[in-house]
This record gives C-alpha cells, sequence and structure tokens, in this order.
C-alpha cells in the first residue's frame, strides 16, 4: 500500500515538472484556464476604399486596416472606427453592426462578416442633419457651419465653400445659393434629383451624415417646391412662436420633401445639408421590372373592385406591350398581397426600384408610388384607396374596405402619394366622401 502511494505521488511531480518545461500536456495552475473558443470575424467593402481600427472587449488591438479575416474571443464585444479615404464616402455597413455614426458594436456570438460601403464622390450629396436646430443662430452661415461641422463628422475630405444647408433667406433662396450644382444622390448613393427644384424626385432624402434613416422628421427648409424662399423664420434669427418656416418631410416626394408645411419656428428641427461637387447633367440609371404607378384618375370606393382594376388596366403604360394591371387592393376575403408575386422586382415608370414583390407586401418600399403610367410626377399629396391594415399582406378588414368596395356607410383607410414612409397606411375616410386614385400593378 505504501509502495503504491509513492508511486502515485511521484507521477504526480514528474508531470509538475514536465508542465514547468512548457513541453508536458499538463497546465500550470496559473495559466488562466483553457483558451478561449476563437469564431472568424470577417470584412468586405474596405479595400483601397476605407480605413478600419477595432478593439475588443477581451484586450484585443489589431491596429488599423485588420486583415480580411480575423479570430475574435466568443462573446467578445468588437468596437470599430471606419473613415472612407480621400474622395470617399461612406454609405452605410451590414445590420449585425450597431451603428452610431462613424463607430459601431458587434458581439461575437457567432462567425460573422461585416460588409462596409464606400462610394466616389462624383455627384452632389444631400443628407438630413443628425442634429436638430434652433431657428434663431444669426443667419443662413450658421447653418452652413453646422452642415461642414457634419460633414467632418463623416470624415469626408473636402474644400471650404464646397457644404451648404438647404436654406432660403428673404434676400437669397436656396435655388440660388445651389447654383448651376446638379445632379444630387443620397448618402447610400441612391438618386435623389438632377435639379431640386424639379419634381422628378427619385428619392425622399431619409438619410443623416453617416447613412442612417432619420425616422418621421419635419426638416427646416424655408424654401417652397421651386426652390424660392418661403417663411424663414425672420432670416434664421428668431425661434418666435408667432413666426412660422416652410418645412420639408424627410420621407417625402415631389414639392413635400421640401415644402411639406408650414412649422412653428419655436420648435428645433434638422436640416438638409449638401455637399456641392458637380454641375455635369445627371439622369438616374433605369432598373428593370414589373411597374407600378398611382391612377391619374379615380374610382368611386362604393363602386366593386372590378371598376378599380379597370381603372388601372385603362391606364396601362404606352410604348410597348405590358401584361394587365389590376389594383392594389384587397377583396372580401384576400389581402392586396395576392396582387404581387413576391419574387419579382417592380418599378415606377421612370425606372426607380421599389423593392421586391415581397417588400411591398410588407409595406416596404425603396422609394415612393408618386408617379402615373404617362411619367407625370404627382406633386401634391393625394390620398390613395388602400384598404386597411400597416401593408398590403395584413388580413382583410372590411370595415375599412367599405364593406367590399360596396357600403357607403363604412370608412376606407388610405394611404399619401407623396410619402414613402405613409404610402400605404397615412389614415382613413368616409367611404361617401368622395372617388379616390388607387396603385396599379404589372401583373
Amino acid at each position: 500500500m505504501y509502495h503504491r502511494v509513492v508511486t502515485r505521488r511521484l507521477a504526480t511531480l514528474l508531470a509538475l515538472l514536465a508542465g514547468c518545461g512548457g513541453g508536458g500536456a499538463v497546465e500550470r495552475p496559473d495559466a488562466g484556464g483553457p483558451p478561449p473558443d476563437l469564431l472568424d470575424l470577417s470584412f468586405e467593402g474596405l479595400s483601397g476604399l476605407g480605413e478600419l481600427s477595432l478593439t475588443t472587449s477581451s484586450g484585443y488591438q489589431p491596429g488599423v486596416t485588420p486583415p480580411r479575416t480575423l479570430q475574435i474571443p466568443a462573446g467578445d464585444t468588437v468596437t470599430m472606427s471606419w473613415s472612407p479615404r480621400e474622395g470617399y464616402h461612406f454609405a452605410g455597413v451590414s445590420a449585425n453592426v450597431h451603428q452610431d455614426g462613424m463607430t459601431g458594436t458587434l458581439t461575437m456570438t457567432r462567425t460573422q462578416t461585416i460588409t462596409f460601403r464606400f462610394l466616389p464622390i462624383e455627384q452632389n450629396l444631400i443628407f438630413v442633419s443628425s442634429e436638430n436646430v434652433t431657428a434663431d443662430l444669426g443667419g443662413v452661415e450658421a447653418y452652413d457651419a453646422v452642415c461642414e461641422r457634419l460633414v467632418i463628422r463623416a470624415r469626408i475630405t473636402h474644400e471650404p465653400g464646397e457644404v451648404m444647408a438647404w436654406l432660403s433667406t428673404s434676400t437669397r433662396s436656396a435655388g440660388e445659393r445651389v447654383g448651376l450644382h446638379r445632379g444630387f444622390v443620397r448618402m447610400d448613393g441612391r438618386p435623389v434629383a438632377d435639379l431640386l427644384w424639379s419634381p422628378d424626385i427619385r428619392h425622399a432624402v431619409e438619410l443623416d451624415e453617416t447613412a442612417r434613416p432619420v425616422g418621421s422628421r419635419e426638416v427646416f427648409t424655408g424654401t417652397e417646391f421651386d426652390g424660392t424662399a418661403g417663411g424663414t423664420c425672420a432670416d434664421w434669427t428668431s425661434s418666435a412662436s408667432t413666426l412660422s418656416a416652410k418645412v420639408g418631410d424627410a420621407h417625402g416626394g415631389p414639392t413635400r420633401w421640401t415644402a411639406a408645411s408650414n412649422g412653428q419656428c419655436s420648435f428645433p428641427l434638422p436640416i438638409y445639408c449638401l455637399l456641392l461637387r458637380s454641375e455635369v447633367p445627371f439622369e438616374p440609371p433605369r432598373d428593370f421590372g414589373k411597374i407600378v404607378f398611382v391612377s391619374r384618375g379615380s374610382f368611386p370606393v362604393t363602386s366593386g373592385l372590378a371598376a378599380a382594376d379597370a381603372l388601372c388596366d385603362s391606364e396601362r403604360p404606352g410604348g410597348g406591350p405590358h401584361n394587365p394591371f389590376r389594383a392594389l387592393l384587397p377583396d372580401g376575403t384576400a389581402p392586396a398581397s395576392r396582387r404581387l408575386n413576391f419574387e419579382w422586382r417592380y418599378i415606377r415608370p421612370d425606372g426607380t426600384f421599389l423593392g421586391m414583390g415581397g417588400d411591398l407586401a410588407l409595406g416596404q418600399t425603396w422609394s415612393g408610388i408618386w408617379q402615373t403610367s404617362d411619367a407625370y410626377y404627382v406633386t401634391a399629396d393625394y390620398p390613395v384607396a388602400t384598404g386597411g391594415g400597416r401593408s398590403p399582406d395584413e388580413p382583410v378588414d372590411l370595415g375599412f374596405t367599405c364593406g367590399d368596395w360596396r357600403d357607403p356607410l363604412k370608412v376606407v383607410s388610405v394611404g399619401s402619394t407623396g410619402s414613402t414612409l405613409l404610402w400605404w397606411s397615412a389614415t382613413s375616410t368616409d367611404c361617401a366622401t368622395r372617388p379616390m386614385r388607387v396603385y396599379c400593378v404589372e401583373q
């Protein structure tokens, strides 16, 4: 018995000595436990276009512009900061990153890939300021300075005088301040307009200087739809509640983007900012897909679904063969989404991509349906019969479809032609009021 105990103790001592020599498999008591599980973190979109620095919660610091793939301990939080190279701007990062301006975080719960987008500055840029400003900063130059500070925050290299706020004064309109510059794109690269005072608005501005959506926001503009001056809060020197300013809608389309309503000067709001680089005419590329338009005519909302379908088909675009068009409306049993193919691409008549059918069914669009079949941009904010719910895919509620488009004593849900946010569900009204426009979808 004594010899067995000594033998076991001797074996243990030899193993410990082997571990101290670094060649054995037994860990030292102060080694901190087994090594952590490592997960791959990969990067796309950086090469030559932007720089990235990052740290992790465990202290790993690879420095600037890491390799394409890093191994990060599982459970670590990765903190990142990025910048575009000269001549480029940041245009977005994949949704797995919790973005805060030009920085972001991500927790390593699995192998992940982060995709960055950096775009060359070839057109003029327009964005919604991430900050609200008061109306009394002391003149339009103070707001130009706000915009320049935000361009610096977005780490965009620029020259003096290239940055301005889209604001008018009583002596000089925003259109005059822009001068000959034309061709404006959002921070994600999607076109907004060739000329800002034209009704040809391809996308709502919607994004701030770091390409983040701003949500539902009014925006100080002091500018009418044609680029001329509107209310300007005493030329941006007063926040008195008795004064008003022309305000735009960050999700607005033709006219509404800059001249949605009159707002009080006493409430701080964001502003639009421009980075001016180009005076070259800009024609956005045309996408492909099935066409969606808003009807030019109206249908009596208690005349039956067939009447709405007939209206849509009668307004089908010219210039080539097209399939039948049907109204994007629910019937008595099926939602409006039955008129969409979830796998198809849909565009406006001007070729602007609206989304896949599955996106539209969920009420999500890349742009507004504010164009008729003959390519006219609807400049007024017309109500459009939709028939209830927050999206075309929601179950039918006969209480909001005029009783399957037959009962004048019911109500009807309506959308707005002037907004990407409210295109499907803006309000409701009595079915006995008046005829309404409809959205028409190519089958």
